[in-house]
C-alpha cells in the first residue's frame, strides 16, 4: 500500500462512516496491509474492506476466526459489484488462514440481505447492556484515576464477561486497549 492508498482509504472512511481523524488513525495504526481489500480503477480507491484476526468461544471451544469491518464503497460506485468482489477475496483468504468463521456486523438492518445473497448467514446476535452508576460523592476528589485501557484488571473483568456467553469473539489485550 502506498501513502496515496493510505490517505485514500482513509478519506473513504471519514465520507462514509464520519469518524474523527484520531479514531480514523488508530484503525489504519493498528491495521496490516494484507488485511485491507480494495477495488481501485485508474489508481482511484472505489471501495474498501478490513479483516482482523479473532478467536471465537463457541461454547467449550475456542476457534480461530476473522472479523470483517469498515466496509465502505464511494456513494457513485454502490451496486456495481465491488463489494461482492472484496468479500470474495476476503472468504478466500479467510480460508486460506483456516479460519473457522468468518464474521461481521451489519450496519444496519437492510444489509443482512445483502449480505445473505453472497451466502453469510445469522448466526447469533450480539446485545449490548448498559449499567448506570450512581457516583458516590464521598469519595475524596483527589482519588487517583485509573484509565480502564491500562489496567490488567478491567481486561481480566473483560475477559471473564465474554467468557461467559455461550458465543463470542474474544478480544485480545491489545484490541481491548483500542
Amino acid at each position: 500500500m502506498t501513502d496515496s492508498d493510505i490517505s485514500q482509504l482513509k478519506a473513504l472512511w471519514q465520507d462514509v462512516f464520519g469518524d474523527t481523524p484520531e479514531y480514523i488513525n488508530l484503525v489504519f495504526h493498528e491495521s496490516h496491509a494484507d488485511d485491507i481489500f480494495t477495488v481501485s480503477r485508474g489508481g482511484q480507491i472505489l471501495s474498501m474492506g478490513f479483516l482482523q484476526a479473532y478467536t471465537l468461544k463457541y461454547h467449550d471451544r475456542l476457534l480461530p476466526a476473522g472479523y470483517f469491518y469498515g466496509a465502505a464503497t464511494r456513494p457513485g460506485e454502490r451496486g456495481k459489484g465491488h463489494m461482492a468482489r472484496i468479500l470474495q477475496n476476503v472468504i478466500s483468504e479467510a480460508e486460506r488462514r483456516h479460519y473457522a468463521a468468518l464474521i461481521l456486523i451489519p450496519a444496519d438492518g437492510g444489509l443482512y440481505d445483502y449480505y445473505s445473497r453472497i451466502g453469510f448467514k445469522t448466526a447469533f446476535y450480539a446485545g449490548f447492556q448498559s449499567y448506570a452508576a450512581i457516583p458516590d460523592f464521598s469519595v475524596p476528589a483527589r482519588q487517583k484515576i485509573v484509565k480502564i485501557e491500562d489496567n490488567l484488571f478491567f481486561y481480566s473483568f473483560f475477559l471473564e464477561q465474554e467468557l461467559l456467553r455461550p458465543v463470542t469473539l474474544l478480544h485480545t489485550l491489545e484490541q481491548f486497549r483500542k
